[in-house]
């Protein structure tokens, strides 16, 4: 495909974001921490990585996109170390390439670079609470998605596709963790699996628990969750299921 040589991008300003990242030395902690199988061609694995990175932060939403935002851009590239973009279909290739253990090496990388940049993991426990709020966003796809299911999706009636579980460390407006989920998965099942994760990136020890505050949707308020939550030493602010169970034994009280 041919690349575009005006030299203007509309993508100019992330020459901040491509900046920060070689400083921070991320490429680098890229190639350390993840290694996926696959033979090279014109493009590393790494390099197609990036260039899905760079996708993201040009503000593409799917790996079709990175034809039309980033392999077009010669600017964009350059301001990233690229001299040249991988096609999306390759791309797409190295990411059906990952492994489990590939998703794994990811994540750690993640929680690397989160612990050294991110302003939730320096908070400061003993002059404020830390807020984390969780729930679930529901994300609309195909049935042949993997992961695609009919469950609740909002505004969406009989709606299919996969859910997000966020932890957001709402202060500082930062993302701590996120996983994907089937369709049909609900926040009661997956509220303690999110709170762990979280526990393990944000090195909550029973100190921290104690200074940290848990906003959770009413869809995780269920007893065995809000005890498991109290006995770990978190605060909890959260709205129970199946209210009307405790609106009758509270008639009992009066």
């Amino acid at each position: 495909m041919e690349q575009y040589t005006t030299g203007y991008s509309a993508h100019a300003s992330l020459a901040m974001i491509a900046e920060w990242t070689k400083r921070k030395g991320l490429w680098e902690k890229l190639e350390a921490g993840v290694h996926i199988q696959q033979k090279v061609v014109l493009h590393t694995p790494h390099d197609k990585l990036k260039d899905l990175l760079i996708n993201i932060w040009a503000g593409g939403e799917g790996v079709v996109e990175v034809n039309d935002r980033v392999r077009t851009d010669a600017v964009l590239q350059k301001l990233f170390d690229r001299a040249a973009c991988a096609e999306q279909s390759t791309i797409s290739e190295t990411v059906n390439a990952s492994t489990t253990v590939n998703v794994k090496e990811m994540e750690a990388v993640v929680k690397q670079i989160l612990q050294e940049c991110s302003q939730c993991y320096r908070h400061n426990y003993e002059k404020s609470w830390l807020l984390l709020d969780i729930d679930l966003t529901g994300l609309l796809a195909g049935k042949k998605a993997e992961g695609s299911e009919k469950g609740y999706f909002s505004g969406k009636r009989n709606g299919r596709g996969r859910q997000v579980g966020r932890v957001l460390a709402s202060q500082y407006d930062e993302i701590v963790y996120e996983q994907l989920y089937p369709g049909k998965v609900q926040l009661e099942v997956s509220l303690l699996e999110l709170v762990k994760k979280a526990e393990t990136v944000l090195d909550l020890d029973e100190n921290r628990r104690k200074h940290t505050i848990l906003r959770v949707d009413g869809g995780g308020g269920t007893d065995q969750n809000i005890d498991w939550l109290l006995l770990c030493n978190y605060w909890v602010l959260m709205k129970v299921k199946n209210w009307q169970r405790t609106q009758k034994l509270v008639k009992t009280a009066d």
